[in-house]
């Protein structure tokens, strides 16, 4: 019998966490386009307002996306005058980058609404619950990333 009700919560996992990660993903793509960047390029601001001058290399692997994609993702911010790369005098070979500041602005206006967004989202589940709640995705989190490790 347990073997049974594992079967059938492994089933609902699978259907809720496809749920919400598409979910997730088109709440990511509206919040985005409402500052008229797109998805990778507004994950890319985040992750620059939250990093200090990373490589390309580093924000690739902190996104799970290819460094090629980074690069492409980066000359849009460039063109769009809200990234900067900066060659360390150290290795000219590398270069890291930067929020230029209006750059800096926008991620942080894009950080702040994010954050706004998702205390929409959780004051919609009872108050007795958000810190059970968070330590339960935190668990499955680490779970879905010991497996990928495998």
């Amino acid at each position: 019998m347990a073997d049974q009700n594992n079967k059938s919560y492994s089933i609902e996992l699978a259907e809720i966490t496809a749920r919400l990660f598409s979910n997730c993903n088109e709440k990511e793509i509206r919040h985005a386009k409402q500052y008229g960047v797109s998805i990778g390029e507004f994950r890319c601001l985040r992750s620059l307002y939250h990093k200090k001058d990373p490589t390309v290399n580093q924000l690739a692997q902190e996104l799970s996306i290819t460094s090629s994609r980074v690069t492409r993702i980066v000359d849009g911010l460039v063109a769009k005058k809200l990234v900067r790369r900066i060659t360390p005098e150290t290795d000219r070979r590398i270069f890291n980058l930067s929020l230029t500041p209006k750059g800096e602005k926008l991620a942080a206006e894009l950080v702040l609404k994010h954050i706004k967004i998702h205390e929409e989202i959780i004051s919609q589940i009872p108050e007795d619950v958000h810190q059970l709640m968070i330590e339960m995705l935190g668990q499955l989190n680490r779970a879905v990333e010991d497996w990928l490790k495998k």
